[in-house]
């Protein structure tokens, strides 16, 4: 698990919008839907005021019973396992440059999630795309990222100020995530439940493929403590670019008897201010999460 702290500017006067999307991928899967990722990466590159995340999967390469038989297969062989990788490796830096080249400098991180390609030298398709594009690697499974808006100057543009509360951390836990319900609600609870013990603003997990973005508020006493402060988290699964149907193909989701996939991604989109003018903070004024379904 790595700690990363991104750093996004927002040039903030009264208030702003930033938007925070997840997504799972799925490229080089048979199912992959590639007219959904034009879509995603086209809402992407032209909203400068957000960042997007990998919940895993962004390339559908290896199962972790395949990753162990290809270690099994070229256990006797080290040099064959190499060549093989820099066959695949060459393959994927072509793909990936027309893939996410345009949006890498706003992905604030990538898990690996299952279906990674594993190297000879013991590490893996994400952590080299993560190397190539700078792009922070998150971990195989889950990891934080920390989002930091500044006030602008509004007297000196472009310049932050440095008076206290003039900057606002958002904390969000990125994970791939694990199980999967037969219903909704059960793939609501599944995704709070597994981050119950962790505390952030903004948990987005993938997976199950389902699709859903719910609230749950948290009060504590405020700093004069006269009254309540209200926070609000977000737990947003962000389906993935996968179909399971298609006409003259038998894909796996079809083989397995599983339901319809919903295709499309998830995003968060904050409103950052000042509530009043007189008031140098900056919070959270508005939060709508939601799912994006093509």
């Amino acid at each position: 698990m790595a700690f990363f702290n991104a750093l996004r500017d927002v040039p903030i006067t009264r208030k702003s919008e930033f938007t925070i999307r997840g997504v799972e991928p799925h490229f080089r899967s048979p199912g992959h839907y590639d007219a959904a990722w034009t879509e995603f990466r086209r809402t992407q590159e032209a909203d400068k005021n957000s960042v997007w995340v990998s919940c895993g999967d962004l390339t559908d390469d290896d199962r972790p019973s395949t990753r162990e038989r290809r270690k099994a297969m070229f256990a006797d062989r080290t040099e064959a396992y190499t060549q093989e990788d820099k066959d695949y490796i060459k393959g994927l830096r072509q793909q990936m440059d027309i893939k996410i080249g345009r949006i890498a400098d706003s992905c604030a991180g990538m898990v690996a999630g299952d279906h990674y390609r594993l190297f000879a030298n013991g590490t893996n398709s994400v952590e080299l795309i993560c190397k190539w594009y700078g792009i922070p690697y998150l971990g195989e499974r889950m990891g934080p990222v920390r989002l930091t808006f500044f006030r602008a100057d509004e007297k000196k543009k472009g310049q932050r100020l440095s008076a206290s509360g003039a900057s606002l951390q958002y904390n969000m836990i990125v994970r791939h995530g694990r199980g999967g319900g037969t219903t909704n609600g059960a793939d609501v609870n599944a995704l709070e439940r597994q981050n119950k013990e962790f505390d952030a603003d903004l948990f987005m997990g993938g997976h199950t493929h389902k699709a859903n973005a719910h609230p749950r508020a948290i009060l504590r006493p405020n700093q004069a403590f006269n009254g309540w402060k209200e926070r609000t988290i977000w737990y947003v699964r962000v389906g993935a670019l996968l179909r399971g149907f298609m006409p003259g193909k038998e894909l796996y989701p079809e083989k397995k008897e599983y339901g319809p996939l919903l295709v499309g991604w998830g995003e968060c989109t904050l409103t950052i201010g000042r509530p009043v003018a007189a008031n140098r903070n900056l919070e959270i004024m508005k939060s709508v999460g939601k799912t994006v379904v093509l």
